[in-house]
């Protein structure tokens, strides 16, 4: 004799589908469980960063020689 197992049914996670999450760089609309954008290959997760965050964020991009501390620099203009 088997037994029975009694799985919940989580409806709610298959409304999280019919919500697009739009992507941060290119604006491009991708499922909520993408890690990558389809259009433009940007990580969704900073889509999620930025829904969640009440700061306004500003992209922005630096050009220079490698190892002279852009990466640095770029960090303390965040806080």
């Amino acid at each position: 004799m088997t037994k029975g197992v009694i799985v919940p049914l989580e409806s709610y996670r298959l409304a999280e589908y019919s919500r697009p999450v739009d992507c941060y760089i290119c604006e491009g609309q991708n499922n909520f469980d993408a890690e990558f954008c389809r259009y433009c290959g940007a990580p969704i997760a900073l889509a999620h960063q930025a829904a969640a965050s009440s700061r306004e964020r500003h992209l922005g991009a630096m050009i220079g020689a490698s190892g002279v501390g852009k990466t640095v620099w770029l960090g303390m203009l965040m806080y």
